[in-house]
C-alpha cells in the first residue's frame, strides 16, 4: 500500500521585511514560536537563550542585559557604546535599556538571525539580530486569561482582549503581573527576601487603510520592581 504524501506547516518570517518562508531564507535563522514560548513558561528573552544555539543573555540585571550570539558581544553597557546583538519589537529598535528584557506580552514569534544584519536592520548588529514579533489586532471577538502558581510564592496573572471596531480598525488589549516570594530568608529578621514583581500593559490599534496598507500603532508601559541582589554568607549571626 502506498502511504500518501504529508504535508508540513508552512513557517512564515519576517526577516528580511517582508514576509517569506523560513526555507527561502537565505539567513542563519532560528524561529521560536507562541506555543514554544508557553511549553517553556518563559517570560522574558533570558528564559529562552538555552533553547537557541549559540546565543547567551545575561539578564541577572534587567535593565543591564548582555547578549552574546556566536561568541560575539560588548561588554561596556554605556550609553555611547554600539551593543554587537540588536533586539527589535515589531521592527523598532529596543536600545540598551530593559526594553530588551520586556515580559512577553501576545508574542507570535521571535526571530534569531546569526551573523552582521547591517544591511536590514543598520548598525548594532555585528553579531546577529533578535526580532520580537506579537499578534496584530484582528477583526475577530477574542479574550482569554490565564493563571499560574508555583513554588516560593509565585504568581502569574495574564489576560488577552481583541475587538473590532469597525471594518477597518481593531484594539487588542494585553496586560500581566508576575511576583515571586524568592527563595531567600533575611538570616537576622527570618523575613522572605522577595524578587519582587513585575506589572505590563500592551495597547495595539490596527487600522486596514487600504488594499496594500496597514498601520499598527502599539504602546507598551511596565513597571518593575526587584530587589538587589543579596550578600549571601556563611557565617551564622549573633
Amino acid at each position: 500500500d502506498k502511504k500518501e504524501a504529508t504535508t508540513l506547516d508552512a513557517i512564515v518570517v519576517t526577516a528580511q521585511s517582508r514576509e517569506q518562508e523560513l526555507r527561502d531564507v537565505p539567513i542563519a535563522l532560528q524561529v521560536v514560536d507562541a506555543r514554544a514560548i508557553e511549553t517553556t513558561a518563559a517570560s522574558t528573552l533570558g528564559d529562552l537563550d538555552s533553547f537557541i544555539p549559540g546565543l547567551e543573555i545575561g539578564d541577572d540585571q534587567p535593565t543591564q542585559a548582555r547578549f552574546r550570539l556566536r561568541g560575539l558581544s560588548t561588554d561596556d553597557i554605556g550609553i555611547g557604546t554600539d551593543p554587537t546583538v540588536g533586539v527589535y519589537v515589531d521592527g523598532v529598535y529596543a536600545g540598551r535599556g530593559g526594553g530588551t528584557v520586556l515580559p512577553f506580552l501576545d508574542v507570535e514569534r521571535i526571530e534569531v538571525l546569526k551573523g552582521p544584519q547591517g544591511t536590514l536592520f543598520g548598525r548594532n548588529t555585528a553579531a546577529g539580530a533578535i526580532s520580537i514579533v506579537t499578534r496584530r489586532p484582528s477583526r475577530e471577538n477574542e479574550g482569554r486569561i490565564r493563571v499560574r502558581a508555583g513554588n516560593h510564592d509565585v504568581r502569574h496573572v495574564d489576560g488577552t482582549f481583541n475587538a473590532p471596531l469597525n471594518d477597518a480598525m481593531a484594539l487588542r488589549i494585553n496586560a500581566l503581573h508576575d511576583e515571586t516570594g524568592g527563595w531567600l530568608r533575611d538570616g537576622a529578621t527570618g523575613k522572605r527576601l522577595d524578587d519582587g514583581r513585575n506589572d505590563a500593559l500592551r495597547l495595539a490599534l490596527g487600522w486596514d487603510v487600504g488594499d496594500n496598507t496597514r498601520l499598527l500603532w502599539s504602546w507598551d508601559h511596565e513597571t518593575l520592581d526587584q530587589r538587589s541582589r543579596p550578600s549571601i554568607g556563611i557565617v551564622d549571626l549573633d
